[in-house]
């Protein structure tokens, strides 16, 4: 099974509820991407149009490999430039189409999304497999799939080595910058080098490398933390361990905030998905799992819910950790399961606990104010449902052939992975296939 063999093979549309106003102080636009990741596709316009990056505000981060319909907002004095690159029918970005919605009052955030629209081709499917997924079609339709973050949530921990953030709070400067500068087998080999040298002038005064090339070859996320490494001369002050400190924390704070928050938001959904998937562990015990290797940890996906877990489990809302956790689901958190009963309150409190104690953190320590980052304390479903859920006939597959290929469309609440659904359908991830495990 494959997914995005090609980027039309993946469309994802955003859909959101805006007032146009003519007078109002911010202009809204779509885009239509592919080939973008969305902070290249804003560094691009930054330089090409001139306009400030904390000037562009977009909805959703959505996937490069993939054909993407989002909404961005920019201040009227920025956006009125880009509204007459577009009446004069210039291109503004490569593989990126820009449209003028009209104005509105406020920038646009995650918040803004609606739902998402996914219409997918998942190929490379072998003749004896589509039994079994018709099966998981009707169970996913039905009952859905555990809400977890997937793999894109981690692209800043692929390396597998940790978690930016979790350095971050615990105030530890240079395990943080070794974690954002440390490559993994995704990089290109001119950003693995590019990684390689600027880490090595920062930690080890190594003012040998070409710095132009560097900082050309670097992801944008980067460029800004490196260039005040640089401006600072650090290599004339590296000797003395505070003044290193006071300049890392100086690095961070000026790196895009954007970005500064998906590292924290990175570490919490890991936090997440360990709670979500030890709850089910805990009230499914006894039952089917199947267990699916993931980037940076693995995913567990109950092979069927009854009918008083379903109940349950489909209708919560599970806190997302951070420094004001919120561990009160019910008033009356009493629930009856077949002829066992159990209080989840206790239950999740134990696991939270259980998670803080495996992690050495307290999620107290979840707090990012001293970079001025203010994170959220949100709450998350605990299962995802997906609406308007369509599949399409199996066909030859055109380019992996001997195999068939199947379209599926379906609509999800912002904040959730169509990837999920399909792990979930297929039991399967680019990390080989789900094995059947029971606890």
């Amino acid at each position: 099974m494959k997914i995005r063999t090609f980027p039309e093979d993946f469309i994802v549309e955003e859909y959101l509820t805006v007032d146009i106003k003519s007078d109002a102080e911010f202009g809204l636009f779509t885009f239509k991407k592919k080939g973008w990741s969305t902070f290249d596709l804003i560094s691009s316009l930054s330089t090409r149009l001139k306009v400030p990056k904390n000037e562009i505000s977009i909805a959703g981060i959505k996937d490069r490999h993939a054909v993407t319909t989002s909404y961005m907002s920019i201040r009227r004095e920025f956006a009125n430039k880009m509204i007459d690159v577009i009446n004069r029918n210039e291109q503004i970005i490569p593989n990126v189409d820009f449209s003028f919605i009209g104005f509105i009052e406020k920038q646009i955030k995650s918040e803004s999304i609606d739902y998402n629209k996914f219409s997918i081709v998942v190929r490379s499917i072998d003749d004896k497999q589509i039994p079994l997924i018709l099966d998981r079609v009707e169970i996913v339709k039905n009952q859905g799939v555990p809400n977890y973050f997937d793999d894109q949530r981690f692209g800043s921990a692929r390396h597998q080595q940790g978690f930016v953030a979790k350095s971050l709070i615990k105030k530890d400067f240079i395990s943080g910058v070794n974690l954002l500068f440390m490559t993994s087998k995704y990089d290109r080999k001119d950003v693995k080098k590019s990684k390689i040298d600027a880490l090595n002038f920062i930690l080890n005064n190594d003012n040998k490398i070409d710095y132009q090339q560097t900082i050309k070859k670097l992801p944008p996320e980067l460029k800004k933390f490196f260039i005040t490494i640089y401006e600072e001369e650090m290599k004339k002050k590296s000797h003395e361990i505070k003044e290193r400190d006071i300049i890392f924390f100086k690095a961070f704070k000026s790196m895009d905030r954007r970005y500064l928050i998906l590292l924290f938001h990175a570490y919490q959904s890991y936090l997440f998905n360990l709670l979500l998937s030890k709850i089910l562990v805990k009230l499914n015990k006894g039952n089917n799992f199947y267990y699916l290797k993931g980037e940076v940890q693995q995913y567990l996906f109950p092979e069927f819910l009854n009918d008083d877990l379903f109940n349950f489990i489909s209708n919560i809302l599970l806190p997302i950790p951070s420094k004001n956790l919120d561990t009160e689901i019910y008033s009356d958190s009493h629930i009856f399961m077949g002829e066992n009963k159990f209080e989840f309150n206790k239950i999740l409190q134990d696991i939270l606990f259980e998670i803080e104690k495996s992690e050495k953190i307290n999620f107290k320590e979840l707090d990012a104010r001293f970079l001025g980052i203010n994170i959220k304390s949100q709450k998350r479903k605990a299962y995802l449902i997906p609406k308007d859920f369509k599949i399409y006939n199996f066909e030859d597959d055109d380019f992996f052939k001997g195999k068939k290929k199947v379209r599926m469309e379906f609509i999800l609440n912002k904040g959730s992975y169509a990837t999920m659904i399909i792990k979930g359908i297929f039991l399967q991830g680019k990390f080989g296939k789900a094995e059947k495990i029971s606890f």
